[in-house]
């Protein structure tokens, strides 16, 4: 009988609230995220924002097992590039995450 240790990882799920980057896209809707808007998102509350998010995500599982999460399932992002962002943040940087994102016509 093997009775190799196993190693454990964090994983997860996290809604990132609304992360949507600051410039119109025709295809989604996401006016409210806009310089214009009412909530007069720019650059720098979206790069508040990313960073926020990347300290709130690399922090998960550090009091148990000492190391961010391995897998991290997320919700409510706009598209590619915030996600790029958010794994080139300085807290997940280290941890060369990537990703896999499908868009989906949710409203």
């Amino acid at each position: 009988m093997n009775t190799k240790p196993v190693k454990q990882i964090a994983a997860g799920f996290y809604n990132l609230e609304n992360l949507f980057d600051y410039e119109h896209n025709e295809f989604t809707l996401d006016t409210d995220y806009t310089p214009g808007s009412e909530l007069a998102w720019d650059a720098e509350k979206y790069e508040t924002k990313i960073r926020n998010l990347g300290r709130a995500i690399a922090n998960i599982g550090q009091k148990d097992l000492g190391e961010p999460p391995a897998l991290l399932g997320v919700a409510e992002v706009e598209n590619t590039k915030v996600l790029e962002d958010l794994i080139a943040s300085e807290a997940l940087k280290p941890y060369a995450y990537d990703f896999v994102h499908y868009d989906s016509p949710d409203e």
